[in-house]
């Protein structure tokens, strides 16, 4: 695709763990990316003012609307009704909000749909199923911009010594650089997917193994125990079978790589 002929992009949650990554690489990627904190500040101020948050949409011109924001497991359990809010409604109306500018919805959702929590409830609520948009369900693996952040890769980074890691729990996740290259890949596609469909590893790795390859790729200095009592699977059938996702080993050294360029 022609540098001048970009598709436009207005990202939803580009501070978090999936959109500083997204943001980051289809800027590289030479792709005009507006965050919408750029238009109002923050999500919660979106859904107070929806009807001004799609007349200043209509500027930006966008051809593709990535929605990364959402409450995660503590803060929805602190706050159901936000929960309701922004994980199950916000992203229908968001839809709506597309439809009258003629630009897709990419909504991100979890592997924990089917929890029976708030969270898991309020995510399988806001999962979007019509033509023309996409619920992409996943689970992602990759660094965040809190040091105080809650998944796995920032867990482990913060360790010291010893720590164990399970090696019955089985995953099929991607990194956050393979999401985003995912995306790519989709917006340029023309033959589109549409609706809610599983992103996901034709491979599962164990949670012990994953943090064995961030330690040799990051050069951690920290001790592995193999931890074997809990005997859980999480993989999940993948739906692009004919996008090509790489090995966890290339996968986890392809983000850290691209995290050093970004140092730059």
């Amino acid at each position: 695709m022609d540098i001048l002929y970009k598709p436009a992009i207005l990202l939803l949650g580009h501070r978090g763990m999936a959109g500083h990554m997204i943001y980051n690489y289809l800027n590289k990627k030479h792709y005009k990316v507006t965050a919408a904190d750029e238009l109002i500040e923050d999500k919660f101020n979106i859904l107070k003012n929806l009807d001004k948050f799609e007349e200043k949409l209509k500027f930006v011109q966008a051809d593709y609307i990535i929605n990364c924001t959402g409450l995660l497991v503590k803060k929805c359990e602190e706050s159901p009704i936000d929960a309701i809010k922004i994980n199950s409604l916000f992203p229908h109306q968001l839809v709506k909000i597309a439809n009258s500018i003629g630009a897709h919805v990419i909504h991100l959702s979890s592997d924990c749909y089917m929890d029976n929590n708030v969270y898991g409830r309020s995510k399988r609520a806001g999962e979007i199923n019509y033509q023309n948009h996409l619920t992409i369900r996943t689970s992602i693996i990759g660094p965040e911009l809190k040091r105080d952040g809650v998944g796995l890769f920032e867990w482990f980074m913060r360790q010291e010594k010893e720590i164990n890691g399970y090696s019955d729990v089985l995953w099929d996740g991607i990194t956050t650089l393979e999401l985003s290259k995912f995306l790519e890949w989709y917006i340029e596609k023309e033959d589109k997917l549409f609706g809610i469909k599983n992103l996901r590893s034709p491979n599962s790795i164990s949670k012990y193994d994953i943090l064995n390859l961030i330690k040799k790729i990051y050069k951690k200095d920290i001790k592995i125990n193999k931890f074997d009592n809990i005997n859980e699977n999480k993989t999940e059938k993948n739906d692009f079978l004919d996008y090509h996702i790489h090995e966890y080993e290339r996968m986890i050294r392809e983000m850290f790589e691209f995290s050093v360029v970004l140092k730059k």
